[in-house]
């Protein structure tokens, strides 16, 4: 089965469908910005911005759609190590992998999470050694904790979330954030918000990207060294 071929078109597809659902609020929040039709603002003796709760629901909306997206990601990452390691062993039809271990030996790595768990095992099964494949891991990591914190919000007050003491401990320089609010310094008192802007989150494709063909190469390599 082709793997790579797989977990690279629904790379493509949640890109796709980011794009073409992050442009209307874009759009929107361009408009306002610009005050252009329908965003045409009257005369008022307010000291609020107009239109500052619509502005606002689009931004909101841009990172929601970037988290959502985030999750898409990082299950396609899942499966595709998860489909990796049962290819290995489709492809060399058990002739070299009889003392391939998998991911029941791996239990107390795992339990780190199934970043760390696949990592330790591709590593040590395989001798993979990840820092070689020129893949951003950290941000890697930061996708699936802000996949967690999506799918898992703590208030039902706001839309928002943002990043927990845990994962600060974890991630302690978070690259998904507005910019300018990344002073360190205040993380203890107001923890920075999670927010994947459409030019970061283009990054996290193109990371995503960057694993997937790591991995089937190198893996695929494995197996004709080990015939030759």
């Amino acid at each position: 089965m082709d793997i790579q071929y797989f977990a690279l078109s629904r790379v493509e597809f949640i890109l796709g469908f980011y794009e073409k659902a992050l442009s209307p609020f874009v759009e929107t929040k361009r408009l306002i910005e610009e005050q252009k039709p329908p965003y045409e603002p009257e005369y008022s003796e307010s000291d609020e911005p107009p239109f500052l709760s619509e502005w606002l629901d689009a931004d909101q909306a841009v990172d929601v759609l970037g988290i959502q997206s985030a999750s898409l990601l990082c299950s396609t990452l899942k499966l595709f190590l998860e489909e990796s390691l049962k290819n290995v062993f489709r492809r060399n039809a058990h002739k070299i992998t009889k003392t391939i271990k998998t991911e029941s030996e791996y239990k107390r790595e795992f339990k780190k999470g199934w970043l760390n768990g696949y990592r330790e095992l591709f590593e040590k099964e395989f001798n993979l050694d990840w820092q070689t494949s020129g893949v951003n891991l950290t941000l890697i990591e930061e996708l699936i904790l802000i996949r967690n914190r999506g799918q898992h919000p703590e208030h039902i007050t706001m839309m928002s979330n943002s990043f927990s003491e845990n994962d600060l401990k974890k991630i302690p320089s978070p690259f998904f954030i507005d910019d300018a609010h990344g002073n360190k310094d205040l993380y203890d008192f107001l923890p920075p918000t999670i927010k994947p802007k459409p030019e970061k989150m283009k990054n996290a494709f193109e990371e995503s990207t960057k694993l997937i063909n790591w991995l089937e190469n190198s893996l695929e390599k494995w197996g004709q060294d080990q015939i030759a």
